[in-house]
């Protein structure tokens, strides 16, 4: 919809989820002073995946950026049952390594666990981070 202060997307059905799915992301969303209400960007994200639409591709490139900064932020200081809900929503080999500096013993071994199950799905990134947190366990 265009004529608004900002450009608003509305679609009838969104790729990679269900309609079910909607109500989790209306409670995950963020709520302006307007009124209107945002989808978390992990939400977001999660609907421009494999569109197909070259369009949507800066846009993925901007919420993971988005994702990771804040995952990134709460990493090293969340306490176990956090960090099990943002990896939960979000992984990758980058962001679990940064879990290993947390002081939390549980949140390292969790870490550890999903760079295994991702080292074991042939992820390479995993693997040499595995190998690194090993040598410096031996050291």
């Amino acid at each position: 919809i265009l004529g608004l202060s900002m450009p608003l997307d509305i679609f009838y059905k969104a790729s990679e989820c269900t309609l079910e799915d909607f109500e989790t992301f209306w409670e995950n969303g963020s709520l302006l002073e307007d009124g209107t209400r945002l989808p978390d960007p992990i939400d977001l994200y999660i609907t421009k995946m494999n569109t197909g639409r070259e369009r949507d591709g800066g846009d993925l490139n901007f919420l993971e950026t988005l994702i990771k900064k804040r995952f990134s932020e709460r990493l090293p200081k969340c306490n176990a049952v956090e960090a099990r809900k943002l990896f939960e929503r979000y992984a990758d080999p980058q962001l679990l390594d940064q879990a290993l500096e947390n002081p939390d013993a549980a949140v390292r071994e969790y870490a550890l666990e999903q760079l295994r199950i991702f080292e074991a799905e042939g992820d390479p990134f995993s693997r040499d981070i595995l190998a690194d947190w090993d040598a410096k366990r031996i050291i």
